[in-house]
C-alpha cells in the first residue's frame, strides 16, 4: 500500500548515503566514508487500550499487513508465555498459546515465525508425559497455529541428540531452517553441560534434510545441570532472517556480529562481519529491511548499566558495509518490530502506561 513517507524516506536515505561524492574522492586509498548518523523521532503512536505495557521478550516482528507479533515476559515461566498479534490499529487480533498443545507434560516456546499463508509457527521444547524423574529427555516440536490463534498441528524433530532450539524460519520450498544448540549429554562434568551450535534444514514432518555447518562456530556453555535458573533456550546465539532473495542470513552475536549467508537448500554462500557502532555495543536484534538491507539493533549489555539509547545500524546485506546509523532514545521504545519503507516500528508505551506501537522516522 502506498504511503506518503515511502518516497520521503527513500529519498532521504539516498541523499544521506550518496550526497558526498567529493569527500569520498578526497579520501586516501584504504579509507572509507564514515557512515552517516541520523536521530529517529516518533512520528506517531498507536495505543493498545486493552494491554498494559509490560516487559517485552525479544524478538517482536511484523507481517506484510503491518500486524505486530509480540510476547510479554511472564514470571515464573517466561518461555511458556503466549504471543499476541496486534493489528495496525491497536487491537489484540489473536493470541497464540502453547497451553493449547496438550500432548505433552510441559512445553516452552523459543521462537516464532509467520508462514507464507499467515500461519503462526513456534519452535518449542516439550517434555513427554511419560518422562521419569531420572531422565533428561526433551522433544523439539514445530507447532503450527492458524492466523486466528487456533492450534492446528505439530511436528516433532526426528533427531537423537538433545537440542535446545533458538530460531525457526519457514523456507520457500516448505521446509524450515532451525538453529539452536546441540547438548552433549555424555559430558563428564556434573555441573556444566557442553553445547555446540546446531543448524539444520528440516522438512514439514520434522526430518532433518541437511545439517548446516558454518565456519568458526564457537563451543558454548549451557547453564548448570543442577541450576534452577533460566532455560537452555535463553542462551543467546544471535538471530536468523529470511531475505527477499530467499537466502538465510544467520547472525552470531560475536563482538562485531558475524553474518553467514546460506541458500535455502543449506549451502554456505559467504560470511562477513558487521562493524558495531561503539566499543560497548551489543547486537540485540536483526531485521530484514527494504532494498536488500539488514538492520541491527545495538544496545548496551544487559548488565552494563549503560544508557537506554540504542543504535539501529543498516547494512548492505550482500557486503555487510554499514550504510547508515539511526540513533534512538527511550521515547521510541525498547524493541524493534519491523523496518520498512514507512519507517521503523517500535514496541513502546503510552504516557498512561498502555502498550503502544510507535512509528519512528529520521528527524
Amino acid at each position: 500500500m502506498f504511503h506518503p513517507l515511502n518516497w520521503v524516506l527513500q529519498a532521504l536515505l539516498a541523499l544521506v548515503i550518496f550526497a558526498h561524492p567529493s569527500e569520498k574522492q578526497n579520501l586516501r586509498e584504504g579509507q572509507s566514508v564514515p557512515a552517516p548518523v541520523l536521530r529517529l523521532g516518533v512520528k506517531d503512536e498507536v495505543p493498545v487500550p486493552t494491554q498494559f505495557a509490560t516487559p517485552v521478550m525479544f524478538p517482536a516482528r511484523c507481517d506484510r499487513k503491518e500486524n505486530v507479533y509480540v510476547r510479554f515476559y511472564r514470571y515464573p515461566d517466561p518461555f511458556g508465555a503466549p504471543w499476541v498479534k496486534v493489528s495496525a490499529d491497536g487491537r489484540i487480533a489473536a493470541t497464540y498459546s502453547l497451553a493449547s498443545v496438550t500432548e505433552y507434560k510441559s512445553i516452552q516456546g523459543s521462537d516464532f515465525a509467520i508462514g507464507p499463508h499467515g500461519e503462526f509457527l513456534v519452535i518449542a521444547t516439550a517434555t513427554p508425559k511419560d518422562e521419569k524423574k531420572d531422565q533428561r529427555k526433551s522433544i523439539v516440536v514445530i507447532v503450527t497455529f492458524d492466523s486466528d490463534g487456533s492450534y492446528r498441528s505439530k511436528a516433532e524433530l526426528d533427531i537423537e541428540s538433545t537440542i535446545a532450539p533458538a530460531k525457526i524460519l519457514p523456507l520457500p520450498d516448505g521446509n524450515f531452517f532451525v538453529t539452536g544448540r546441540q547438548i552433549d549429554d555424555n559430558t563428564d562434568s556434573q555441573t556444566e553441560v557442553a553445547a555446540k551450535p546446531f543448524n539444520a534444514i528440516v522438512d514439514p514432518s520434522g526430518k532433518i534434510v541437511k545439517n548446516v555447518a558454518v565456519p568458526n562456530d564457537v563451543k558454548l556453555k549451557a547453564p548448570s545441570k543442577q541450576s534452577s535458573g533460566l532455560s537452555l533456550s535463553e542462551i543467546p546465539l544471535g538471530d536468523a532472517v529470511l531475505g527477499d532473495d530467499a537466502n538465510i542470513y544467520l547472525m552470531r552475536r560475536t563482538q562485531n556480529p558475524s553474518v553467514y549467508v546460506i541458500s535455502a537448500d543449506g549451502q554456505l554462500i559467504k560470511g562477513y562481519e558487521v562493524k558495531r557502532p561503539s566499543e560497548t555495543a551489543l547486537a540485540l536484534d536483526m531485521k530484514w529491511g527494504m532494498g536488500g538491507k539488514l538492520a541491527f539493533l545495538f544496545g548496551a549489555p544487559p548488565t552494563g548499566g549503560g544508557s537506554q539509547d540504542r543504535v539501529l545500524t543498516v547494512v548492505d546485506a550482500q557486503t555487510g558495509e554499514t550504510q547508515i546509523n539511526y540513533e534512538t532514545g527511550p521515547e521510541t521504545g525498547a524493541a524493534v518490530a519491523c523496518f520498512t519503507p514507512n519507517g521503523v516500528t517500535f514496541i513502546g508505551s503510552t504516557d498512561d502506561g498502555h502498550l503502544a506501537l510507535k512509528h519512528a522516522i529520521p528527524r
